[in-house]
């Protein structure tokens, strides 16, 4: 019965980030990505606090420390940096707050919020290509634009 409860929430919460993502329509031009992320960010939490099962204490504790992670974490994404530095900052980062949300948490949630931000990326990123391809009209795809001269 448990997980079928955590079951039926998680999809509450991804009908509700739907919802939200398709509330915006297409006439409406486009935002900057900062204003998108406002949006998501409390469904996040909501997300979060409810799969990690933080009570009040917890999430106080919690949520400063992982603000400090999501900006460490930023920083590097936004760096021009070859790939594979990138990779290795973004993991030093994740080692140095597992310690940090482990006090906090203890390591089995620690571990539970890792994997459980992963899967709310990919559910996020699943509903964009979803409403992506519901955008797009009925009919064969449009030609590819012209090249210049085919050479002989």
């Amino acid at each position: 019965m448990k997980i079928a409860l955590k079951y039926l929430y998680s999809n509450i919460i991804l009908v509700v980030i739907c919802l939200c993502i398709s509330a915006n329509g297409n006439a409406q031009p486009k935002r900057p990505r900062m204003e998108g992320e406002s949006k998501i960010k409390p469904l996040f939490v909501s997300y979060m606090t409810q799969e990690l099962n933080l009570n009040e204490t917890e999430a106080q504790k919690f949520w400063p420390v992982h603000q400090q992670f999501d900006n460490e974490m930023r920083s590097v994404m936004d760096q021009e940096i070859p790939a594979l530095e990138k990779e290795e900052a973004l993991l030093n980062i994740k080692k140095k707050f597992k310690e940090k949300f482990s006090k906090i948490i203890g390591e089995e949630r620690t571990n539970t919020f890792y994997l459980k931000d992963i899967e709310f990326q990919h559910r996020l990123v699943d509903m964009i290509r979803k409403r992506r391809k519901n955008e797009r009209p009925p009919g064969p795809p449009p030609p590819p634009p012209p090249h210049g001269p085919m050479p002989e």
